[in-house]
């Protein structure tokens, strides 16, 4: 398979993927962007399970890898939609709310990843 079509097969699963886990998330409750948060959270983890399963028991081809990393996680992530929302709550004036968001999805992400390495290197060795 091409790896452009693989990317665009991916990418069309990790937008269903995001719109689903949207639709389960109320968008602005209280202000705060819980939707894109949780996907970014869920992203990073889904990542790295994906990057340490790699490392330790697969072996996946390039088209694979771009299927999986560059389409499905790349679609399903949403660091541009991130970044708008964080310059709208910065606009409106809700500084706090915008560094809290800021604090929360960096370092969630940053945990979210690092413990999605250590569940698979649980499971895997």
């Amino acid at each position: 398979m091409p790896i452009w079509l693989a990317v665009a097969l991916g990418g069309a699963i990790g937008a269903l993927g995001r719109h689903t886990l949207n639709s389960f998330i109320p968008a602005h409750s209280s202000g705060f962007p819980f939707a894109t948060f949780s996907v970014n959270i869920l992203g990073a983890f889904l990542l790295a399970c994906l990057i340490q399963y790699l490392a330790l028991k697969g072996y996946a081809s390039l088209p694979l890898k771009a299927f999986l990393v560059i389409g499905c996680l790349g679609a399903f992530t949403t660091f541009s939609t991130f970044t708008m929302e964080t310059f709208l709550l910065l606009e409106r004036g809700d500084y706090l709310l915008s560094l809290t968001y800021i604090g929360l999805s960096i370092f969630g992400t940053l945990i979210s990843f690092a413990l999605g390495l250590w569940v698979l290197r649980f499971i895997l060795t």
